[in-house]
């Protein structure tokens, strides 16, 4: 049994019904390190065959991404909703649904998110998450803002010695990018599942097409930072277990 990491979803249910035929949950763990909803053409679709594999196959671990966290508030907040619709791919799951508004997602797809979903998974070798870890601090210290929506031009070798597996920053070159003490795999139009075990990757797209496995590339330096790395996320759109100081001292920095 291999352990697969599999990247940001958004909504591209052709690409994950293809990972899942040709990597079967039911005989490998899975990964999946959130970001399943928005900007994709199938958002309830994909929450759909998520649930089903979550009832099915216990094996897998299903992570919470910052898009999960900003559809779930924008049940709350007016403010939220508006935002998330416009900003950030909301429109596009609305429309996937019965009818464009958060009262035609089921209860299945909102316990998903709320309860099924977790905001990261440690194991022997590696660290598990959405958006990155504070390399300074332990695991138990680390604020949601870390968690969900750290980039990936700010990570470093943890203080844990685990390699830290991640998505959320989007890699317009399509392929996985490996600095050694992280691997981050969203990598836009293609689905990346990442082998832990043998450090190979493969590849799905949403019209049913699949790249076969090939190494992780070699190890690279720090990437540059993104052109929007100074669109810090507001305080109204971060958790509010967010540490002031923490936030406070990331402003500044960026």
């Amino acid at each position: 049994m291999a352990t697969y990491a599999i990247g940001d979803i958004h909504g591209q249910l052709g690409a994950l019904r293809t990972l899942l035929i040709k990597l079967d949950p039911e005989k490998n763990r899975m990964v999946f390190l959130g970001d399943y909803v928005d900007r994709g053409p199938d958002s309830a679709g994909v929450l759909d065959l998520l649930v089903q594999v979550a009832q099915e196959c216990p094996k897998c671990v299903f992570l919470r991404g910052n898009h999960e966290w900003m559809m779930t508030h924008a049940r709350d907040d007016e403010t939220q909703l508006k935002y998330w619709r416009e900003s950030c791919g909301g429109d596009a799951t609305l429309k996937s649904y019965p009818a464009p508004s958060l009262d035609a997602v089921p209860l299945a797809h909102w316990f998903f998110m709320d309860d099924t979903c977790q905001d990261m998974l440690e194991t022997q070798k590696n660290i598990y998450v959405h958006g990155g870890v504070n390399p300074e601090l332990p695991l138990r210290e680390q604020s949601m803002y870390q968690l969900h929506w750290r980039r990936l031009h700010e990570a470093g070798p943890h203080i844990s010695g685990k390699r830290v597996i991640c998505g959320h920053t989007q890699q317009k070159s399509g392929m996985p990018v490996n600095m050694g003490h992280t691997v981050c795999i969203d990598t836009k139009d293609w689905l990346t599942a990442f082998n832990v075990n043998d450090n190979t990757f493969m590849q799905f797209s949403d019209i049913g097409q699949w790249r076969p496995p090939k190494p992780l590339p070699p190890v690279v330096p720090v990437p540059p930072p993104p052109v929007d790395a100074k669109a810090t996320p507001t305080r109204m759109r971060l958790p509010q277990w967010v540490n002031d100081e923490e936030l406070d001292a990331h402003d500044e920095a960026h």
